[in-house]
Formats: structure tokens, sequence, C-alpha cells
């Protein structure tokens, strides 16, 4: 088999010149070490703050969910009075 070349590359972190099997690669193999760590490390703060946003985002969710079924609700029991949305609103005080 033939042997495959290497693609000079400068390091997105530190701009070091390395040597790489691929032209994706973007960390030296020093780089490499310390991102790879960051990235699957649970302790990492900024994975942590990465779950964090993730759990806010359901939480949101949850909420616009909760929430249309209450617009529904109240859609509904302003058609059972024949007003519209906006009339049913102002009249209640919701």
């Amino acid at each position: 088999m033939a042997e495959r070349k290497l693609i000079e590359r400068t390091c997105t972190v530190c701009g070091k010149v390395f040597y790489a099997k691929t032209s994706v690669a973007l960390y030296c193999p020093e780089c490499r070490v310390i991102h790879t760590k960051e990235l699957y490390n649970i302790k990492s703060p900024k994975l942590q703050s990465e779950k964090q946003i993730q759990k806010q985002l359901k939480a949101d969710r949850k909420a616009r969910q909760k929430n249309m079924k209450s617009i529904i609700s109240i859609s509904n029991k302003a058609k059972e009075e024949n007003l519209s949305y906006g009339e049913y609103v102002v009249r209640n005080g919701i």
C-alpha cells in the first residue's frame, strides 16, 4: 500500500505548525489531548454549563407546552361565550 503524504497544518489553539495525516486535523498533538479532555470530561465547567443550558431549554419547552394548553382552554371558553380570545382575556383580566 502507498504511504500517506503528511499535510502541513496550523493548530487552531496555539498556532503551532504540525503535520497531520488528514486535512481535517485542527489541533496539534498537545492541544488535541487538552481539547479531548475538556470535551469529554464530565467535571469540565464547559460541559456542565452546556448541560445546564440543555436543562433550561427542556424546562422552557415544558412551560411553553403547558402555556399552549392553557391558551387552547381559554380559547375554548371564549368560544363557549361567543367571544374572541382577545375579548375574553380582556373581560376576565387574564
